[in-house]
Protein backbone atom coordinates (compact mmCIF):
# COMPACT_ATOMS: atom_id res chain seq x y z
CA UNK A 1 0.00 0.00 0.00
CA UNK A 2 1.20 3.38 -0.78
CA UNK A 3 0.64 6.75 -2.63
CA UNK A 4 -0.75 7.52 -6.30
CA UNK A 5 0.01 10.00 -8.17
CA UNK A 6 -3.62 11.83 -9.81
CA UNK A 7 -2.26 13.87 -12.62
CA UNK A 8 -3.37 14.96 -15.99
CA UNK A 9 -1.48 15.75 -19.45
CA UNK A 10 -3.47 17.92 -22.00
CA UNK A 11 -3.15 16.37 -25.42
CA UNK A 12 -1.43 19.54 -27.46
CA UNK A 13 1.65 18.65 -25.82
CA UNK A 14 2.10 15.03 -26.69
CA UNK A 15 0.18 14.86 -29.93
CA UNK A 16 3.49 15.34 -32.04
CA UNK A 17 4.88 12.44 -29.96
CA UNK A 18 3.68 9.99 -32.29
CA UNK A 19 3.86 9.45 -36.01
CA UNK A 20 1.45 9.44 -38.56
CA UNK A 21 1.21 5.81 -38.50
CA UNK A 22 0.60 5.83 -34.93
CA UNK A 23 4.51 5.17 -33.72
CA UNK A 24 5.46 6.04 -31.03
CA UNK A 25 8.54 8.75 -31.13
CA UNK A 26 10.86 7.41 -28.40
CA UNK A 27 13.00 10.88 -27.33
CA UNK A 28 8.99 11.99 -26.90
CA UNK A 29 7.95 9.46 -24.89
CA UNK A 30 10.83 9.67 -22.40
CA UNK A 31 10.36 13.20 -22.27
CA UNK A 32 6.60 12.84 -21.07
CA UNK A 33 8.34 10.32 -18.41
CA UNK A 34 10.52 12.78 -16.65
CA UNK A 35 8.26 15.47 -16.51
CA UNK A 36 5.56 12.74 -14.87
CA UNK A 37 8.37 12.05 -12.35
CA UNK A 38 9.58 15.44 -12.05
CA UNK A 39 5.77 16.69 -11.04
CA UNK A 40 5.25 13.35 -8.86
CA UNK A 41 8.33 12.45 -6.93
CA UNK A 42 10.77 14.99 -6.95
CA UNK A 43 8.79 18.70 -7.28
CA UNK A 44 9.83 22.19 -7.45
CA UNK A 45 9.09 24.76 -5.46
CA UNK A 46 8.56 28.15 -5.22
CA UNK A 47 7.95 30.51 -2.81
CA UNK A 48 3.85 31.33 -2.24
CA UNK A 49 2.40 33.49 -0.01
CA UNK A 50 2.02 30.99 3.00
CA UNK A 51 5.70 29.92 2.39
CA UNK A 52 6.90 27.39 -0.27
CA UNK A 53 4.31 25.73 -2.42
CA UNK A 54 4.69 22.72 -4.63
CA UNK A 55 4.83 23.40 -8.53
CA UNK A 56 2.57 20.83 -9.96
CA UNK A 57 2.81 21.58 -13.54
CA UNK A 58 5.59 21.04 -16.17
CA UNK A 59 6.42 22.17 -19.38
CA UNK A 60 6.47 20.02 -22.54
CA UNK A 61 6.73 20.44 -26.05
CA UNK A 62 5.18 23.71 -26.93
CA UNK A 63 2.57 23.23 -23.98
CA UNK A 64 3.37 25.59 -21.00
CA UNK A 65 2.29 23.30 -18.32
CA UNK A 66 1.21 20.16 -20.31
CA UNK A 67 1.74 17.74 -17.01
CA UNK A 68 -0.28 18.65 -13.98
CA UNK A 69 0.05 16.78 -10.70
CA UNK A 70 -3.47 17.28 -9.11
CA UNK A 71 -2.98 15.02 -5.90
CA UNK A 72 -1.27 12.28 -4.55
CA UNK A 73 -3.66 10.52 -1.97
CA UNK A 74 -2.68 7.32 -0.26
CA UNK A 75 -3.96 3.86 -1.29
CA UNK A 76 -6.51 4.03 1.73
CA UNK A 77 -7.86 7.06 1.22
CA UNK A 78 -11.24 7.92 -0.47
CA UNK A 79 -11.05 11.23 -2.04
CA UNK A 80 -13.37 13.00 -4.99
CA UNK A 81 -11.99 15.03 -7.91
CA UNK A 82 -14.31 16.91 -10.78
CA UNK A 83 -12.72 17.63 -13.95
CA UNK A 84 -14.64 21.08 -14.21
CA UNK A 85 -13.16 24.33 -16.18
CA UNK A 86 -10.36 22.87 -18.22
CA UNK A 87 -8.59 20.84 -14.99
CA UNK A 88 -9.11 18.43 -12.56
CA UNK A 89 -9.22 19.61 -8.75
CA UNK A 90 -9.68 17.83 -5.48
CA UNK A 91 -13.49 18.43 -4.14
CA UNK A 92 -12.05 20.79 -1.45
CA UNK A 93 -10.66 23.07 -3.62
CA UNK A 94 -13.59 24.01 -5.45
CA UNK A 95 -15.96 26.86 -4.47
CA UNK A 96 -19.67 26.77 -4.20
CA UNK A 97 -20.90 27.19 -7.59
CA UNK A 98 -18.46 23.91 -8.59
CA UNK A 99 -19.46 22.43 -5.82
CA UNK A 100 -22.94 22.77 -6.79
CA UNK A 101 -22.12 21.16 -10.43
CA UNK A 102 -20.30 18.16 -8.96
CA UNK A 103 -23.98 17.46 -6.63
CA UNK A 104 -26.07 17.89 -9.78
CA UNK A 105 -23.55 14.99 -11.42
CA UNK A 106 -23.77 13.21 -8.22
CA UNK A 107 -28.05 13.55 -8.00
CA UNK A 108 -27.88 12.77 -11.73
CA UNK A 109 -26.30 9.30 -11.65
CA UNK A 110 -27.88 8.14 -8.07
CA UNK A 111 -31.33 9.30 -9.60
CA UNK A 112 -30.14 7.29 -12.99
CA UNK A 113 -29.23 4.21 -10.97
CA UNK A 114 -32.79 4.61 -9.54
CA UNK A 115 -31.47 5.60 -6.09
CA UNK A 116 -33.29 8.69 -3.78
CA UNK A 117 -31.44 11.45 -2.18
Amino acid sequence: MGNAHILYVYEDGIRNAVTMDNKIIEEKATELGTAILKVSLVPGYHTGDDGPERIRSHPLHSHGNCVNHVDDPHSTEAKLYLWFRNCLRPIHKLKTDELAVAKSIIDDQLKERGVSG
